[in-house]
């Protein structure tokens, strides 16, 4: 069983995010993956982190040191960087260092994804033929309400869009799940969500269609066990845990 961690932070060495306080550095990735099996992870910045670009680069000779394990995602807050700074990283990023997709923060960076910066960035995800993960939840609204990708789902119908934590852990998980139903080209993580939704989930759209993430080392026992603790077919887990995302991520893995 392949097993890719699609949703995993990192930020500066020894620095803790401006935003949630959190601190996150590449031993503790790599132990974390050895210990429990972790075929890939895929790497982007934490929300606060000071430096995101600087984070990218990391992030690449972290890829080239794991070749095949570790992966990257380009975020960083267009707010700070502007439109063409913004668009300029993620096709770095993309052409020149092997990124396999887009983060728009909604929580973090506290952007409305219906908004101008979300034209760019849905754009620019669709023309690099990348997915774009977008947080939702009910930590960050509006911003971060499931019905918010409705326009984009419709407006980019080949785009493959990522809802991040699938709604939340309770409040608008449901809700996402309605949204995905109409929409075949939006996808969810498994962060913070519950296992009674996850469920939900698979019978609504299917596993195919479901990738687990964990966003912290520390998590990832945790969101191991939640999978495990599925009531679903083995086939189904399969691919929540690893297949689902190598196929949108277009994975190039050691196995």
């Amino acid at each position: 069983m392949c097993i890719v961690d699609e949703h995993h932070h990192i930020g500066e060495r020894g620095l803790k995010d401006t935003v949630f306080g959190w601190q996150e550095d590449i031993e503790d990735v790599i132990e974390v993956m050895d210990r429990f099996n972790i075929d890939a992870t895929i790497l982007q910045p934490l929300g606060g982190a000071h430096d995101p670009i600087k984070v990218h680069n990391e992030i690449y000779q972290y890829s080239q040191s794991y070749p095949g394990r570790i992966f990257g995602l380009v975020s960083m807050n267009p707010k700070v960087y502007g439109k063409e700074k913004t668009i300029a990283e993620i096709e770095r990023c993309v052409n020149d260092l092997g990124f396999v997709g887009i983060k728009l923060h909604t929580l973090a960076h506290g952007i409305d994804p219906t908004s101008e910066i979300g034209d760019y960035m849905f754009e620019t995800a669709n023309r690099l033929n990348i997915p774009i993960m977008v947080c939702t939840g009910s930590h960050g609204l509006p911003f971060t309400a499931p019905a918010m990708l409705i326009p984009r789902a419709k407006q980019f119908p080949d785009l493959k869009i990522i809802m991040a934590h699938m709604g939340g852990a309770y409040a608008l998980a449901q809700p996402a799940i309605h949204v995905a139903e109409l929409f075949d080209n939006i996808y969810f993580d498994t962060t913070l969500v519950m296992n009674i939704y996850l469920e939900r989930a698979v019978k609504a759209i299917g596993a195919e269609r479901i990738m687990f993430g964990t966003e912290h080392s520390t998590n990832v026992p945790v969101g191991l066990a939640k999978i495990e603790s599925l009531r679903i077919s083995k086939g189904e887990k399969e691919n929540i845990l690893g297949k689902t995302a190598i196929k949108v991520f277009n994975l190039k893995m050691n196995k």
